[in-house]
């Protein structure tokens, strides 16, 4: 969901930047290019959303990092590491969901409470569709998808 979001918001930058540059050309002295000068105006808007909204990913990211690494225990629940860095639950479980699939976070969920377990060593092979660690057949275990990520290393 949020690489969906990064790809808008790099949309959106690129299109902020090619209303600034049309705006900034667009004279009366060109009359093969057509436009005003106040298209500079939603060109600003438009780069000044797509750098907020990367910005905000990014930190988010980086809180989430900081939370799981401050924890001491090895069982973290999901409602409360969502509480605790106020945000929803949805939104919570995405975002760490998209950081182990990066590789960025080392977790494991237990299958019949769904406690987030902290784990200390990368297993060889992860699931890309949904995260599921440990993945030693061709197809992984959970959702039944076919194994291409190596992340080996």
């Amino acid at each position: 969901m949020r690489d969906n979001q990064h790809t808008w918001f790099i949309v959106s930058g690129i299109t902020g930047i090619l209303f600034i540059i049309w705006g900034s050309i667009a004279t009366e002295a060109r009359p093969l290019i057509p436009g005003d000068l106040w298209l500079i105006l939603p060109g600003c808007m438009l780069l000044l959303v797509s750098i907020v909204g990367i910005l905000e990913g990014l930190i988010t990211d980086i809180r989430i990092l900081k939370y799981f690494n401050k924890q001491t225990t090895k069982e973290i629940v999901p409602s409360v590491a969502a509480k605790d860095l106020r945000m929803s639950l949805d939104y919570f479980m995405q975002r760490i969901l998209a950081l182990k699939m990066n590789g960025k976070l080392l977790f494991s969920f237990h299958p019949t409470t769904g406690v987030i377990l902290r784990t200390e060593i990368m297993n060889k092979y992860i699931c890309t569709h949904c995260g599921h660690l440990d993945v030693t057949n061709e197809f992984c275990p959970v959702c039944g998808t076919m194994k291409t990520i190596d992340n080996a290393k």
